[in-house]
């Protein structure tokens, strides 16, 4: 999350209460292909109870309107653009979104360009890494991914160590994120 121009308090809550669960935006944005106002996602989807909170939240932070452009990139890469446009929004045409949806999109793209030029471009992982890596990237233990494999617990930390140098990391976490990048991890 890159945020610039959003008051330092919200942007603090957003981070530490992890409101980006349940910030409708993120959800709504995998739906969508066109971008939309801020004040059109209670008649875009209907919201979940969370999500009608993180609402009213905003609201009571004062954000003003904005927008929420899509956008989506190579191995899943998908993620959006957003803007505050102060307490009005800006008037505009159909020309002038379509220009700002693709000016999102060709920055998005060679945005998982960069990403994906510093990965390592040859790296495979065998059918039994992606299962392996697949489930401590969720969040299970060696010894819960053994269990389930009936595989000893020494095998799978051979095994996780092996992943761990065909994709160049040193922990789990990273390991995910560069397995999720390559499109090695489901």
């Amino acid at each position: 999350m890159y945020a610039f121009g959003y008051p330092q308090e919200w942007s603090a809550k957003y981070r530490s209460e992890i409101l980006k669960y349940v910030d409708p935006l993120r959800r709504l944005s995998i739906q969508r292909t066109h971008p939309f106002w801020w004040s059109e996602i209670a008649y875009l989807t209907r919201l979940a109870p969370d999500e009608t909170e993180y609402i009213k939240a905003a609201r009571a932070a004062n954000l003003p309107e904005g927008s929420c452009v899509p956008v989506f990139g190579p191995n899943a890469h998908n993620g959006y653009c957003t803007a505050s446009f102060g307490e009005e929004p800006p008037h505009t045409d159909d020309q002038l979104i379509t220009e700002i949806h693709a000016a999102c999109q060709f920055a998005h793209l060679r945005f998982c360009d960069l990403i994906l030029k510093s990965l390592p471009a040859s790296t495979t992982l065998s059918d039994r890494d992606r299962q392996i890596v697949g489930r401590v990237v969720r969040g299970q233990s060696n010894q819960n991914v053994a269990s389930q494999l009936a595989l000893s617990t020494n095998t799978i930390d051979t095994y996780v160590r092996r992943c761990f140098d065909k994709l160049g990391v040193n922990d789990r976490v990273t390991a995910g994120l560069r397995g999720l990048a390559l499109g090695l991890v489901d």
